[in-house]
């Protein structure tokens, strides 16, 4: 799994973007996609996978998990 740090949550949407620890673009991320027990704030670590999207074909983050 990848490792990164929230970078900025739109509450409204329900999504927010990842800054990746490799030095990838950053990666979007659904609510949705955030595992049952976490927390997503800004600054907060993760961990995660990136697929890509279905939809548009763009990477996305998915199995986001908040590390400690």
């Amino acid at each position: 799994m990848a490792k990164g740090q929230i970078a900025m949550i739109d509450y409204e949407r329900g999504a927010g973007f990842i800054a990746r620890d490799d030095g990838e673009p950053d990666l979007c991320f659904h609510f949705m996609d955030l595992g049952s027990e976490n927390v997503a704030a800004p600054g907060a670590r993760v961990i995660f996978e990136s697929i890509r999207s279905s939809r548009s074909a763009k990477p996305k983050a998915v199995n986001v998990n908040v590390v400690t």
